[in-house]
């Protein structure tokens, strides 16, 4: 009788036990689900906010360039021989919620999705081009006060490639970004201060961890011999080490925290489909894998107004860079065959 007691006491406890794990499996299958719902409804939540539907109606991208020759009428027509995308990347600032005004950051991203590398090119924001649809020319940077559509047409032109998808970034969310990663570790490479007040200074040179503020102040000086020049150099600087120092936030655990930011602060016409492939293939990007090209040129006043003038020659180098580097190849085609 007595080995029979302890028999079933022994049996009462491991059941007891299996009840007990059978009841935390249950809780954390329950807590995983719905955080996992959470985690859905937080990332739709973020698309409806940053996908820019009123510019995703005609973003069919047309290959073709119209070109006169003699008389006959022919037309390039780009060939792209691989997986990749461009991106126009606009810092912006953001006036009562809407993105408008003068883009006073301008990058160009050109990706290659199989092998996870990209390639940025900064624009400086006072580069003298035509604007798209106006016959005038002026800043870069004033397209975009004219609508995005115009940015992407005037970069288009400018840079001779498609550009497939378009990114507004206004600075709150620049700031609210590197914050929420704790700031950044950059290695300062001068003094950073107030460019009406040199006594005011944000950053001294060397390797520090830097605020969402200060990040934004490094990325935005200009007050000195290098102008835009010095600029766009940093302005990569930053979104390398951005891309070297994420990696601890490519977690579920912090996504909606991520998207919240999202949500506020970008804009795109990127469709669902393209910004999940861009993670799939992108989720291992540092600033390692990261091609920096950039515009320089000469200042010229015109009229009373400075500009960048870039020479012929130079565009031309980047042109073709960023044409190989996204696997374009022109055909002259007769103009009749285009859409056929």
């Amino acid at each position: 009788m007595g080995s029979n007691t302890r028999n079933n006491q022994r049996k009462k406890k491991k059941n007891k036990v299996y009840r007990v794990l059978l009841y935390i499996v249950a809780s954390f299958l329950v807590i995983g689900a719905a955080y996992g719902g959470y985690v859905g409804a937080k990332f739709y939540q973020a698309l409806n906010q940053i996908q820019d539907v009123s510019d995703m109606e005609n973003e069919e991208v047309d290959d073709t360039v119209e070109e006169e020759e003699e008389d006959l009428e022919l037309v390039k027509k780009r060939v792209r021989n691989g997986n990749t995308i461009s991106i126009m990347i606009a810092g912006v600032d953001s006036e009562h919620g809407r993105f408008v005004g003068r883009s006073d950051v301008l990058m160009v991203a050109a990706i290659d999705l199989d092998k996870g590398e990209s390639t940025l090119l900064s624009i400086p924001r006072d580069t003298y081009v035509e604007i798209a649809g106006t016959g005038e020319y002026d800043k870069i940077n004033h397209a975009y006060a004219k609508g995005v559509n115009t940015a992407v047409d005037t970069v288009e032109k400018y840079l001779d490639i498609p550009i497939d998808y378009h990114v507004s970034i206004n600075f709150t969310g620049f700031v609210r970004f590197i914050d929420f990663l704790g700031g950044i570790e950059l290695d300062v490479e001068r003094r950073i201060f107030h460019n009406l007040h040199p006594d005011r200074v944000y950053l001294y040179p060397g390797v520090q961890r830097v605020n969402g503020t200060n990040a934004l102040e490094y990325v935005r000086f200009r007050a000195d011999n290098e102008g835009d020049f010095g600029r766009n150099r940093r302005q990569q600087q930053v979104m390398k080490e951005v891309l070297n120092q994420t990696t601890s936030i490519r977690t579920v655990t912090r996504v909606p925290e991520v998207l919240d930011i999202m949500g506020d602060n970008i804009r795109t016409n990127m469709d669902t489909s393209t910004m999940l492939s861009l993670v799939r293939n992108l989720s291992s990007l540092t600033g390692d894998n990261v091609e920096t090209l950039r515009i320089t040129g000469e200042g010229k006043m015109l009229n009373g107004i400075y500009y960048v003038d870039v020479d012929e020659e130079e565009h031309q180098e980047i042109v073709e860079q960023l044409q190989e580097r996204m696997k374009l190849e022109y055909e002259k085609v007769a103009k009749s065959t285009v859409n056929n």
